[in-house]
């Protein structure tokens, strides 16, 4: 792997990582669930879930539209991921080529 697509690569992982939130379920004694960054003092059982700030509370439908903006751009980067693969694959089998 050359240089400039490794750099390309760990800029895109350190993109990514401020995008994700994490929320704590927390579990008191009498059994009430509460969510938050972190339990209180006291909470017997803890679960972490990870949200995406992109989906933010509003009207359901509102919720649908941000939800399917999401898939679009997942699909998007997914797409974009499967050309850059079949790139480096050509290249890798050019590069190989020439070696022989």
């Amino acid at each position: 792997m050359n240089l400039p697509r490794m750099l390309f690569t760990a800029f895109a992982c350190a993109a990514v990582l401020p995008a994700i939130a994490q929320i704590v379920e927390c579990i008191d004694a009498d059994g009430k669930k509460t969510y938050a960054k972190t339990c209180p003092m006291g909470a017997v059982k803890q679960r972490a879930i990870e949200t995406s700030p992109m989906l933010k509370q509003g009207p359901p439908d509102e919720r649908a539209r941000q939800a399917d903006a999401l898939k679009v751009q997942e699909r998007t980067i997914e797409q974009r991921r499967q050309q850059r693969l079949q790139q480096s694959t050509a290249e890798d089998a050019k590069e190989g080529g020439k070696m022989t």
